[in-house]
């Protein structure tokens, strides 16, 4: 794409399947701007006439299948998802999208399969790694969650921020805030030299070192851009602190409240989703904590 000028690069694109109807990989390409300027209907067309031309590329299935999820087709992206593994299973990519796809449809463990394939075709992928250690955290498995968020970290120490918060939270449903701290501690020690590093101050909350209101009001008084992704966030991590602590109804109306934010996208809605989800099924008050 021409420095990232998705009209220019649209534009090329259009050239190319004028000049070439049968440029399958042009389609494709065509495809993937019209997703990212948020034409997901036109994108699945583009997807539909690259695959007409090339029926045997698995890339033309993993591409519409992955935007056919993020419309909300479930049972039709999983199809396509489904089409790409068997014209390509050694596509780390295809597991992946299709492990997503799982994820959104609640299938956790058809999900945590997925990743687990994917991982063995691609285990340097740190992003793959954490998406299952979230999992494995939502399904209370906090060995395969420590142990995924510990890779993590090993593979991008640069950008562990939340590999690190997410392997506190574990030690703090697990009634053991001395691994929580030794886990956030340094993350925290961030806020004296930047005051307004978002992810040193999750971890500076989680120490114990940052009142929860004075927490929910920074999330609360960021800029528009930024305010409802943090209000999930903070609600969330004040939810999870409240659940490690017994407090089970407050817990319940703070996840509550970080799933009402509406940011679908961020691994701490899904995970509030879960949660709610799990202390439903346990009861009115029921405890949750292990």
């Amino acid at each position: 794409m021409r420095n990232n000028d998705l009209e220019g690069a649209r534009e090329d694109f259009e050239t190319a399947v004028r000049l070439n109807p049968r440029y399958a990989q042009a389609w494709r390409n065509l495809g993937t701007v019209k997703g990212l300027q948020h034409d997901l209907t036109g994108a699945v067309a583009e997807y539909d006439r690259a695959i007409e031309i090339e029926p045997n590329n698995a890339q033309g299935y993993l591409d519409r299948g992955s935007m056919r999820v993020e419309m909300g087709h479930l049972g039709a992206g999983l199809n396509d998802l489904n089409a790409a593994v068997e014209r390509n299973s050694k596509s780390a990519a295809a597991y992946a999208a299709r492990a997503r796809a799982y994820r959104e449809m609640d299938n956790d463990v058809a999900a945590i399969h997925d990743f687990t394939r994917a991982i063995a075709l691609d285990s340097n992928n740190p992003t793959l790694v954490y998406e299952r250690g979230c999992l494995y955290y939502d399904g209370e498995q906090w060995d395969g969650a420590l142990a995924d968020f510990a890779r993590t970290m090993q593979l991008d120490s640069k950008h562990d921020e939340y590999a690190r918060i997410r392997t506190a939270l574990v030690h703090l449903r697990r009634g053991d805030r001395e691994s929580a701290h030794s886990a956030v501690h340094e993350l925290a020690e961030r806020r004296k030299s930047t005051p307004d590093d978002w992810q040193a101050l999750i971890a500076a909350f989680l120490d114990g070192d940052v009142a929860r209101s004075a927490f929910l009001t920074t999330a609360q008084s960021t800029s528009s851009r930024e305010s409802k992704t943090r209000e999930c966030q903070a609600y969330f991590y004040v939810a999870s602190m409240r659940l490690a602590e017994g407090d089970v109804e407050a817990a319940r109306m703070d996840f509550e409240r970080a799933v009402k934010a509406g940011q679908t996208t961020l691994f701490e809605y899904r995970s509030a989703v879960r949660e709610l989800r799990a202390l439903g099924s346990r009861g009115h008050g029921a405890a949750r904590l292990r």
